[in-house]
């Protein structure tokens, strides 16, 4: 009993957070409640101690206690029973049962103390006490036992708060320089969430929904060096302020993007061998111009060059005829090195092709201008495409004339066969629940409709979002019926794609293999050239006829030593 008291107390000094002021005892026929004047603060989660003690005529014996909680303006019943002494008694109400106790168990104390455990927002409210029992009378000189009962009109006041504190799930993602933070803040009275960060930017969007006693707040904007920047969170009401400040994760599935997967390395490594090799050809070509350039007449030509020719014959005549003028390599007239360095040029020629391959054709906007009893709405029914996984904006704009005051901006999405679309439809409302598969993934641009801005974003593509969309305003004077124009615009979603920066890779490599294959006819053809002129000269040395046998010619047929 005594850990059960003192574990009561320090809860309660705990849990609550208001001065009871002093106690202050309220009689009436006889029966006396002493409870502590105020109301009785207490935090949300924790527990409560509502102080309460009693006494009751001398003729009366009390059995059971029992506690009630119920608007102030009323007296409590059976169905606002949260406590009762007796166990067997099946009126207390569920969400109470099991959370409340009495501090002191024994009714001859004439304490009737309770503790709630795991207070909620919802236990905020009056409370009642009422005691059961009974008392002994003898009417016509026979004792007999009545059965009584009596509720005190005074009632202790239990108000439970919820701090503002910030949550689990809060903190910010940077993916494609595009910061997105989110702080979820649960507290009662509502709380507010500011970012200090905001002060420093001018452009951003900010999106606050409430349900319950949570507000989520997420803020959008755009960021070049996200390595040092602070974002802090600030929550408060009037009870308390909390502060959290949220390290930035840069979205893993950009990371991995980022980096090169082996399909990736591979035609690099294919390019930068095939870069290799062709240096080597490169290499061998210059090298066979330059010795071709430098070649010294072997010791036959050198003979044949010292001869003393006396014998004027139209046989020797081929000896002293100048050659024509061709390339030193090949012997052709044409030289085939203009033809290499065109090569190089159609190869540097493809390779900055197919880097510069990735740009985009433009786009073209048909809008179309919609006017119904004064409102106008300007909106585009060209396709819009967009690829599955990101986001696309529906641009839109509105007019009003100077009596009507937009409240609301509805969109919808149904097939384009139908004439209108219908509530079923509703994909975006600013005031309403919208379709499960588009709620929370489509926001207007601008929240403020005194901009006539009716654009919005959708973001978590998927293809099923194709489809054609139309527009809606509700206002005032017109009330709740709504106007729905007849422009649509027709989204088309696509699967992701490969860009062309994911094939120039292998671009790269087929044309450098191709300069490989190009490179070794090359050089098959040069060397076989080179060949075929060294037999020719053979051949015309050979064909000589020794007519005069002077001594000067002997040396012609001598074998060398």
């Amino acid at each position: 009993m005594f850990f059960l008291l003192w574990a009561a107390l320090l809860f309660s000094v705990k849990g609550s957070s208001a001065d009871t002021g002093a106690s202050v005892e309220h009689c009436n026929s006889g029966f006396c409640i002493t409870l502590n004047e105020g109301e009785i603060t207490a935090e949300a989660g924790l527990c409560v101690v509502i102080p309460c003690s009693f006494s009751t005529n001398h003729v009366f014996i009390t059995e059971h206690i029992v506690w009630y909680k119920c608007e102030s303006n009323r007296r409590c019943g059976d169905s606002d029973v949260i406590f009762h002494t007796n166990k067997n008694n099946k009126k207390v109400q569920p969400q109470f049962r099991g959370r409340v106790s009495l501090l002191q168990s024994d009714l001859n104390q004439k304490n009737c103390s309770i503790i709630i455990n795991d207070l909620t927002v919802s236990d905020s409210g009056s409370y009642q006490l009422r005691v059961n029992g009974f008392r002994y009378k003898w009417p016509g000189g026979s004792l007999n036992k009545a059965t009584e009962g009596f509720t005190f009109s005074a009632r202790p006041t239990v108000s439970v708060k919820v701090f503002p504190r910030i949550l689990k799930n809060s903190g910010c993602r940077v993916q494609s320089d595009v910061l997105t933070c989110v702080c979820i803040s649960r507290g009662f009275p509502l709380p507010t969430i500011k970012w200090p960060l905001l002060k420093h930017h001018t452009e951003y969007s900010v999106i606050t929904t409430v349900s319950k006693h949570t507000v989520n707040c997420t803020v959008t904007l755009t960021v070049k060096d996200h390595t040092n920047t602070a974002v802090e969170c600030v929550s408060s009401n009037e009870y308390r302020e909390v502060k959290q400040n949220f390290t930035i994760q840069v979205d893993m599935s950009e990371q991995e993007a980022d980096l090169p997967g082996p399909g990736a390395v591979l035609p690099w490594v294919l390019t930068a061998l095939s870069l290799i090799v062709n240096v080597i050809f490169i290499v061998c070509l210059v090298f066979l111009w330059n010795t071709r350039k430098k070649v010294k007449p072997n010791q036959e030509d050198r003979t044949y060059m010292s001869l003393r020719r006396n014998d004027l014959s139209p046989e020797y005549d081929v000896i002293g005829q100048p050659l024509k003028k061709c390339c030193p390599v090949t012997g052709e007239t044409e030289c085939p090195y203009q033809r290499l360095r065109m090569l190089v040029v159609i190869w540097a020629t493809l390779l900055f092709s197919v880097r510069g391959s990735d740009a985009n054709p433009g786009e073209f906007n048909l809008r179309r201008h919609d006017c119904i009893m004064g409102l106008c709405a300007t909106l585009s029914e060209a396709e819009i495409p967009a690829e599955a996984g990101l986001c696309v904006v529906i641009p839109c704009s509105f007019t009003t004339d100077h009596v009507f005051k937009p409240k609301n901006v509805i969109w919808y999405k149904c097939e384009p066969d139908k004439q209108r679309c219908g509530d079923s439809d509703i994909i975006f409302r600013t005031s309403k629940n919208v379709q499960s598969g588009f709620n929370g993934r489509v926001s207007l641009l601008d929240p403020d409709l005194s901009q006539g801005n009716c654009s919005i974003i959708i973001c978590d593509l998927v293809e099923s979002d194709s489809g054609s969309y139309q527009i809606g305003l509700a206002g005032i004077p017109f009330g709740k019926p709504r106007i729905t124009f007849s422009p649509r615009t027709t989204l088309s979603v696509k699967g992701s794609v490969q860009h062309s920066s994911a094939a120039l890779p292998w671009a790269v490599a087929g044309v450098s293999l191709s300069m490989n294959v190009v490179f070794t006819i090359y050089v098959i053809f040069l060397w076989k050239a080179r060949m075929k002129k060294e037999s020719q000269a053979d051949r015309i040395y050979m064909s000589l006829q020794k007519t005069d046998r002077s001594p000067e010619y002997d040396v012609i047929g001598q074998p060398q030593t």
